[in-house]
């Protein structure tokens, strides 16, 4: 097992490592301290042949806010960052008895903020304000112009990490379908971004629900055809719940909502889905755009393979 380097101290990293795009190297950012003052975030590349104590520091910022973050979002060129007003207390971890999630620590009057990181040259910009936001899991970003990137994320209760999975929650369902989200919350569902680096504004916008079905736009451990990582995309597929035993896999299309499809089946149950590519496509690459056939292989449910 490896270790950071000793100093400057790492308070923590990402659990979701970033390829990339169009190269082996590996992106990841952490927050470092020093033996005073204010902790600062390291954007971090890993190329094949570094160890892990010996990365690229491709850049350094002081955020405004401590936050926690699960994950972070790449395109071809920048790194973006959703900095929350959600954080982990450590004072609290003796009276948790040393859980993690019981010591998340929310405020929602207060904003999120977006730092954006040039992969090229270190060039940071921000932060860009917007409305109170929390997410564990982005879905995927790309530049939509030399000065707007598109990042689109799933909607996070952070105090589900410490409510959903307790025991007697998982054994008592409720025996009706609640009506309220599990994967989503206070209804705000997946979410796009249009960052303008120039003008420094963030706009945010939901996706239409042309289906009509509760599940297609609340659904959270979204996995795309890394292929697509980093660049204009269309499908996504996640899982969306609700009242624990009301679970369905989604297939969502952010480019035509009318193609969404939605496999759910009482008393079935589904986990974080992961994508396979359909063995001996050849993708066909246009500009700004790779297309390809995106399809869940060897899985027998009708509404999922579309292959």
């Amino acid at each position: 097992m490896e270790y950071p380097a000793t100093y400057p101290m790492t308070l923590n990293g990402c659990a979701h490592w970033m390829r990339e795009p169009g190269t082996d190297n590996s992106i990841n950012f952490a927050f470092k301290k020093g033996f005073t003052g204010a902790p600062w975030v390291e954007v971090m590349r890993w190329r094949p042949e570094d160890t892990f104590q010996t990365p690229e520091v491709v850049a350094k910022f002081k955020p405004t806010k401590f936050s926690y973050m699960h994950s972070f979002s790449i395109t071809e060129s920048h790194v973006v960052f959703l900095f929350y007003p959600v954080k982990i207390d450590p004072k609290k971890f003796p009276e948790s008895n040393f859980h993690a999630f019981e010591v998340f620590d929310g405020n929602r009057t207060d904003k999120t903020d977006v730092f954006v990181v040039n992969l090229k040259n270190g060039d940071v910009k921000g932060p860009f304000s917007t409305d109170y936001a929390y997410s564990a899991h982005h879905i995927n970003a790309f530049e939509k112009s030399e000065e707007e990137i598109v990042l689109d994320w799933c909607p996070t209760p952070f105090e589900n990490m410490r409510e959903y999975l307790k025991l007697e929650n998982m054994l008592n369902p409720p025996a009706t379908f609640d009506p309220e989200s599990v994967t989503t919350t206070g209804g705000v569902e997946v979410t796009r971004f249009t960052i303008n680096t120039r003008e420094g504004t963030v706009k945010s916008e939901e996706f239409p629900n042309t289906i009509n079905s509760k599940f297609i736009n609340n659904f959270d451990f979204p996995t795309i055809n890394e292929e697509y990582r980093g660049k204009k995309y269309c499908i996504t597929y996640g899982m969306a719940a609700f009242a624990y035993s009301r679970v369905a896999v989604v297939k969502k299309n952010v480019c035509d909502p009318d193609k969404d499809e939605v496999f759910y089946r009482e008393n079935h149950y589904f986990g974080e889905t992961h994508f396979l590519p359909t063995p001996g496509l050849t993708l066909i690459r246009y500009p700004k755009l790779i297309k390809r056939t995106n399809c869940f292989q060897g899985v027998s449910l009708r509404m999922m393979v579309s292959c």
